[in-house]
């Protein structure tokens, strides 16, 4: 198969760079003893088919009767081609021998991101700038340093975070972690639901000078 690029002169294209079975730039050119100049990938296509003929091209090819064309070859690479990216941005442009090489590793290709269930595709160039804020990137939870995915930090942090600090729900006071809220409900929240009319009742009693009697808030 040849090259299917843009030229940056369209003139360049000629029959004699151009193979007869692909109809596109020659790539890696071979010669048959007929002197039909085909790229060596389609050459090796039409030597499987019966009898060596593709009947599309109407090209034969003889096993052994073939050869590299250097000349073609001289040819080809001193044509001056564009990258494939140029309307996602890449201003390259250069000789046909160095396309590949340049296409490799243009920063304006597409790639796909690397996180295991982001299927985002991004440009080269942009891809550090995407890792940075993929919702699939593996963060560390600062309470409990479990990792996770960024995307359920939040519901880790509202739900299963047993190191996320939390406020308790009768008296607002901060607990430390939330496997010691439990604790906190039964040895030192200051209120208490009373089992009679449902309020809060505070269980800091107040003492005086004058009685050593104490008597509870209520907290209606």
């Amino acid at each position: 198969m040849g090259f299917d690029v843009t030229l940056v002169d369209a003139t360049a294209k000629k029959e004699s760079n151009v193979c007869p079975h692909c109809h596109l730039i020659l790539d890696t050119p071979m010669q048959t003893e007929e002197g039909i100049r085909l790229c060596k990938g389609c050459l090796e296509q039409i030597k499987i088919k019966p009898g060596g003929r593709c009947n599309c091209c109407d090209v034969t090819v003889k096993e052994g009767q073939y050869y590299p064309d250097r000349a073609a070859l001289r040819e080809v690479n001193a044509i001056l081609v564009l990258c494939r990216h140029k309307k996602f941005g890449c201003s390259w442009q250069g000789r046909l021998e160095l396309y590949k090489s340049h296409v490799a590793g243009c920063e304006f290709a597409g790639v796909s991101c690397p996180n295991a269930g982001c299927h985002e595709m991004v440009l080269a160039i942009q891809l550090q700038s995407h890792l940075a804020q993929c919702l699939y990137r593996l963060v560390t939870c600062s309470h409990c340093q479990e990792k996770l995915v960024a995307k359920d930090l939040e519901g880790h942090h509202s739900s299963s975070c047993r190191m996320y600090p939390v406020d308790c729900e009768r008296c607002g006071e901060k607990v430390v972690h939330r496997h010691l809220l439990n604790h906190h409900l039964q040895h030192s929240c200051r209120l208490e639901e009373c089992l009679v009319c449902n309020s809060l009742v505070c269980l800091v009693f107040i003492h005086t000078p004058w009685t050593m009697n104490s008597k509870p808030f209520m907290f209606y």
